[in-house]
């Protein structure tokens, strides 16, 4: 699609959504996070009962940033014995601390 068709493919949304750009987000800019278990075996999705819908791409590849930093944060090696009852407050803050600076902005 040029410049031109794509202008007016949005002229056309935005009659749609009576000119609200909040409602054209809502309808035209939706972006899913979803996190899913793949049986690597069978090719198939066995749990992936969690996703959110976010009406732009910038609040989409933040979230998924954030989750991304979290799933390695509890993959690393020293951080493995988490879940535990015995798990040592270190491990916490391993975990938990960059984070944290992320959600605060310090990162």
């Amino acid at each position: 699609m040029n410049f031109q068709d794509l202008q007016t493919q949005y002229d056309k949304r935005m009659e749609e959504c009576g000119g609200d750009f909040r409602e054209y987000q809502k309808r035209y800019n939706r972006h899913t996070l979803k996190l899913t278990l793949l049986n690597e075996q069978s090719g198939e999705e066995e749990w992936g009962e969690h996703s959110i819908t976010f009406f732009n791409e910038d609040n989409a590849i933040n979230h998924l940033s954030v989750v991304g930093e979290f799933m390695e944060l509890l993959a690393k090696e020293e951080n493995r014995s988490w879940g535990y009852y015995h798990t040592e407050q270190k491990v916490v803050d391993n975990i938990l601390n960059p984070i944290k600076k992320i959600m605060e902005g310090k990162n």
